[in-house]
């Protein structure tokens, strides 16, 4: 048994907490059960004690016929859950109700909650170096021209990214055979990964296949094919267009070498992650964002940025994550205002790093939420201004230019960040959903939704029931309105507060409240 004083004052955090702050019966069995624990009295804990004791049933209380019990134990279990992932995140005693009984458990939390970083090297943060091999041209009579030029479009199109270095042709020169000089690469110029390929003619037609290939392990992370019509007019368009698009599937945010070495990163404890591999977290937890990940990415960043001042990509992310403080009410904190945080932290990036679109974007991401909206349109003018073929860039700015109602700029910025990357995260079809729903075709929204996996974040649900209800089919939309509210408990009595945070476009926000109506009224919400 954990220390009775460190408890007690647990038990009143809890029943004073946000989450418990409305909801009277729980508080009670909470403290009910906690106290009869505390005082020895564990056994006692029945259900025919408790329904007596708490709920105040009769001496004739029975608990096959009456289930008050079993249905509060389980509403305080997903309480208690879902208070330790959000505003009891770093409390330092964890009280859990464990299924199949209704004796609690109380013990100190030992998993980490500020994540200890190690001390790095300041090369940890330093980019990733690259090779790109000359690609083969498989017939010897075609001239090697073609193959110069696309090996130089798609050079210079990579140094645009700080976070990759591009070795030089004449490191090369004496690396004649891909794979026998993997290892020497990695040894004597620190390469890490290498694009090689070989191009294939027929008449006016060209294949490109193309694989990236992981120095170390001699993996190939990333294989594709490119054809395309060529002539002696089109010859610089088509290189244009294939370096832009291997840009967008090898080196940007989700492209192949992030999620490479995110994996690697998911891998490793949290207090073994390098700088970077923070990084590479806020980057994973942005495609797939849950309550949980952001507060565990946030004390990462946090830190990172407390050793390593200048590191401007761990400025934009964190930029990204207290955003998300103020608009999903993701682990909010009492001290200071998210959005003011975020637009220093946001500011501090563009000044580090005048030239990344990424951290322009942040800011540009900062100022929508404030409803600044001509800064917002200044910030995302810059941001394409630095680099107009930034898939991440553009799905994003897009997806906040459509929420302000100009949908034909924004639906033609996320199409554009779709046909660059067709490995883009799920989030990039929200816009899509909603430009459906809000012109009443809601078959059509029903399928971009269900591409948007995201399960465990709130707006996933709240879509899916707004589309159900419109379509008529009420069972479907009652289990979506479940996940919601187990997802996001009270969310019923914050819509438009919510919906304010998020939707500035007022047509969209009156469709979205018109619809909620609705299900208030069937589910008497």
């Amino acid at each position: 048994m954990e220390n009775q004083r460190e408890i007690e004052l647990q038990l009143n955090r809890l029943v004073q907490s946000e989450e418990f702050k409305n909801s009277h019966r729980l508080q009670a069995l909470l403290s009910y059960l906690v106290t009869q624990t505390l005082n020895g009295n564990a056994h006692l804990l029945k259900g025919y004690t408790i329904g007596v004791d708490v709920f105040e049933r009769s001496a004739d209380f029975d608990t096959n016929n009456d289930p008050i019990v079993r249905v509060q134990a389980g509403k305080l279990r997903k309480k208690l859950e879902h208070y330790y992932l959000t505003e009891g995140l770093g409390d330092p005693v964890r009280i859990a109700l464990p299924k199949g009984t209704y004796v609690p458990v109380m013990e100190s939390v030992q998993a980490e909650r500020a994540v200890q970083l190690p001390d790095v090297p300041e090369s940890e943060t330093k980019p990733v170096k690259m090779a790109i091999f000359p690609f083969q041209m498989l017939r010897k009579e075609d001239e090697n021209y073609f193959s110069a030029g696309l090996t130089e479009e798609i050079s210079t199109l990579l140094t645009r990214y700080s976070d990759i270095t591009i070795v030089g042709r004449h490191a090369l020169e004496h690396f004649n055979n891909v794979d026998q000089s993997l290892l020497l690469l990695h040894q004597d110029y620190g390469i890490e990964y290498v694009l090689t390929g070989h191009i294939l003619t027929a008449a006016d037609h060209f294949r490109l296949n193309l694989q990236l290939i992981d120095v170390q392990t001699n993996a190939t992370v990333w294989a594709e094919s490119f054809s395309a019509k060529m002539s002696a007019a089109s010859l610089f368009a088509v290189q244009e267009d294939i370096a832009e698009k291997v840009l967008a599937r090898v080196a940007l945010s989700y492209g192949a070498i992030n999620r490479h070495r995110t994996r690697q990163a998911l891998r490793k404890p949290p207090k073994n992650l390098t700088h970077y591999e923070w990084v590479l977290r806020a980057y994973e937890y942005i495609e797939n964002p849950t309550i949980s990940k952001h507060a565990l990415v946030r004390s990462g960043l946090e830190q990172t940025v407390a050793k390593n001042p200048d590191y401007a990509d761990a400025w934009i992310m964190l930029a990204w994550l207290y955003g998300d403080e103020y608009r999903f009410a993701f682990n909010r904190r009492s001290e200071g205002s998210a959005l003011d945080i975020a637009l220093d932290a946001a500011t501090r990036a563009t000044t580090l790093d005048p030239e990344n679109c990424r951290a322009f974007q942040q800011l540009a991401i900062v100022h929508y939420c404030r409803k600044e909206i001509g800064k917002f349109q200044q910030a995302a003018d810059t941001a394409l201004r630095i680099n107009s073929k930034d898939a991440y860039t553009l799905a994003d700015l897009g997806t906040l230019y459509c929420l302000i109602g100009d949908w034909t700029q924004g639906l033609t910025m996320v199409d554009k960040a779709i046909s660059l990357n067709p490995l883009h995260p799920d989030w990039y079809f929200i816009a899509k959903v909603l430009h459906a729903f809000i012109n009443r075709q809601y078959n059509d929204a029903l399928v971009l939704a269900l591409k948007f996996r995201a399960t465990q974040f709130y707006l996933f649900h709240f879509f899916l029931t707004l589309i159900y209800i419109e379509l008529g089919r009420e069972a479907e939309a009652e289990l979506a309105l479940n996940d919601l509210l187990h997802v996001y408990p009270g969310f019923q009595n914050q819509v438009e507060e919510n919906l304010a945070r998020i939707f500035l476009d007022g047509s969209l926000r009156d469709a979205l409240l018109a619809s909620w109506l609705k299900i208030s009224t069937a589910f008497k919400l």
